[in-house]
């Protein structure tokens, strides 16, 4: 999962992610921006979730639902209502892999430490 930290035009941060992670980029632009306090809770129940003090939690944004797990940590758009097993043409499987994005919890660990560092 390869990702780019910047500022845009109005100093605000945002983030790219690779080809398949890119809901995670939009999660992170648009649902975390530059709140410390939300990414230090997010880093604590990583926390918990290593340590099995608990097994799922989730973060509910204006825009995403970032649910965190022992293996893996992924990010779906609250915009998705459709049936999931309904079949989707090509162009929408591509608009919904930009819509939903998962990852190793361990990778999204570290890529969300340096996100803090990025915003302090």
């Amino acid at each position: 999962m390869d990702y780019e930290f910047q500022n845009n035009y109005l100093g605000r941060p945002m983030a790219k992610f690779s080809m398949g992670h890119e809901a995670f980029g939009q999660w992170f632009t648009e649902d975390l921006s530059n709140d410390v306090i939300l990414v230090d809770k997010i880093l604590s129940s990583i926390s918990e979730i290593e340590n099995k003090a608990i097994v799922r939690k989730i973060f509910q944004g204006q825009t995403f639902v970032l649910t965190i797990e022992l293996e893996q940590a992924s990010v779906r758009a609250l915009s998705l209502d459709y049936d999931s097993d309904q079949e989707l043409d090509d162009d929408l499987e591509l608009f919904d892999q930009e819509q939903t994005s998962d990852c190793g919890l361990t990778d999204f660990k570290e890529t969300l430490v340096s996100w803090r560092e990025f915003i302090t």
